[in-house]
């Protein structure tokens, strides 16, 4: 998996749209539901390593699944749609770390390294890249 969430944004964005076209188009359907199933186990199964609280990667990924099931020809069960489906209720939560090390934020935190350095960074005024003091 990507370590900035950023590409892994862009990548499920990018995913979910080449599965709609495809399906617009009834193609690749068998690949569509391998794929599919594979989201599934990646992100929102009980023992998923990469459960996510980044609300796009999970909201392309989830509308991703919905919409392969949504095919006729593809057979993704009841229980596959209903674990990519808000609550999540199978997805592992995450324990926030509240602890900060040495002025920067913790590994666990909403605020990744790159969003916390450039766009919230960015807004104080003289303040250079990774400028933790500032």
């Amino acid at each position: 998996m990507a370590d900035d969430e950023y590409i892994l944004e862009r990548i499920i964005a990018a995913c979910y749209s080449i599965v709609s076209i495809s399906l617009d188009k009834s193609e690749n359907l068998g690949e569509i539901e391998a794929f599919s199933k594979h989201i599934v186990a990646v992100f929102f199964s009980h023992d998923s390593k990469y459960a996510t609280t980044n609300i796009l990667v999970r909201e392309y990924a989830s509308c991703l699944v919905k919409r392969a099931s949504l095919e006729s020809q593809i057979n993704i069960s009841e229980s596959e749609v209903k674990a990519a489906t808000e609550p999540f209720e199978q997805m592992p939560r995450s324990e926030w770390n509240e602890e900060i090390t040495d002025g920067m934020s913790g590994h666990l935190s909403p605020l990744k390294m790159d969003f916390e350095n450039y766009t919230i960074g960015r807004l104080v005024k003289d303040r250079s890249n990774y400028d933790y003091e500032h």
